[in-house]
């Protein structure tokens, strides 16, 4: 998986237009079950055995993980 932004959505074919974040110069065409939403964040801590999308140290690429430990720290109530 990579990191891309989306251009443009065809409702008609159901397909996105989407642009690699290392390389802008080209335009990809996915279908809509290869496109996933990032995470805006507001989901709190991630406990073990949580399944993830994971990204390489200083890459824009993607792979698939399992949480291995709880989190050590807390957030506090109320704000998730």
């Amino acid at each position: 998986w990579i990191l891309a932004s989306v251009q443009r959505f065809y409702a008609e074919s159901e397909t996105y237009d989407v642009q690699d974040e290392d390389d802008t110069s080209k335009l990809i065409r996915l279908p809509w079950t290869h496109v996933m939403r990032l995470s805006t964040g507001t989901e709190g801590c991630f406990t073990k055995n949580t399944k993830v999308m994971a990204i390489f140290p200083e890459t824009t690429s993607f792979y698939r993980a399992i949480v291995s430990k709880d989190p050590v720290w807390k957030l506090p109530k109320g704000s998730t």
